[in-house]
């Protein structure tokens, strides 16, 4: 067996890649149509990607989303990061994802 036969998909993968992520063309939080990025958020079902315009990503203003539609983002984001949902679990452990600012959907005021 050789050495990359051992690694599996949550050794290497970077959770905040977005480079195969679609960018709306819309604000998913406000009706804004200029200056839009994607950009990972970390909720408790796991990290997804969001589009969002520079005053909202920047006043932490996210769409509020219920926790079954952010839990379809994060599926859907893993699909664009070619790994499973069981990977991306693996991965949020290893690389102490647990530490980083959480999104709550739902929640006033988007992050906390």
């Amino acid at each position: 067996m050789t050495d990359t036969a051992l690694h599996t998909p949550w050794e290497t993968v970077d959770l905040d890649d977005m480079s195969r992520c679609p960018v709306c063309e819309t604000c998913e939080s406000c009706p804004d149509h200029h200056d839009l990025t994607v950009e990972t958020v970390e909720t408790l079902g796991g990290v997804l990607c969001v589009t969002l315009c520079r005053p909202c990503w920047q006043g932490r203003s996210l769409p509020d989303w219920s926790a079954p539609a952010a839990a379809q983002r994060v599926c859907q984001h893993c699909q664009h990061l070619g790994i499973s949902r069981d990977d991306m679990t693996v991965a949020r452990a290893r690389k102490g994802f647990d530490q980083r600012e959480l999104w709550l959907p739902g929640a006033v005021g988007g992050l906390n």
